[in-house]
């Protein structure tokens, strides 16, 4: 008996931007467990190395790391060239820098 949750994802191909660190990477981390094969991205060679490593250690299924820029063509010509039909997209970018509110 399974007591995890079954969430279909094995064999799907996860792209997720910006996760070389933060929320990109806790996603990236959860759709690896989850069986679906993952496209990091990134655009720090070093960090992304990190990212790949944390995340092929509990993935199931294929991970494939991007350094590339998604916000340009050139760096989203790179995403679609490891990942032409991705199954699940998570476009994510770095917020914006710590502030009050108020500002």
């Amino acid at each position: 008996m399974s007591h995890g949750l079954e969430l279909g994802l094995e064999g799907r191909w996860a792209m997720v931007c910006g996760s070389s660190r933060g929320l990109g990477l806790a996603a990236a981390r959860a759709y690896a467990r989850a069986g679906a094969n993952v496209v990091l991205n990134g655009r720090s060679a070093d960090t992304m190395a990190d990212a790949e490593r944390e995340v092929s250690a509990i993935a199931a299924g294929q991970v494939i790391c991007v350094v590339a820029d998604a916000t340009t063509a050139q760096g989203r010509e790179a995403l679609t060239a490891a990942c032409p039909a991705p199954d699940i997209l998570v476009t994510n970018a770095a917020g914006p820098p710590p502030g009050r509110f108020e500002a």
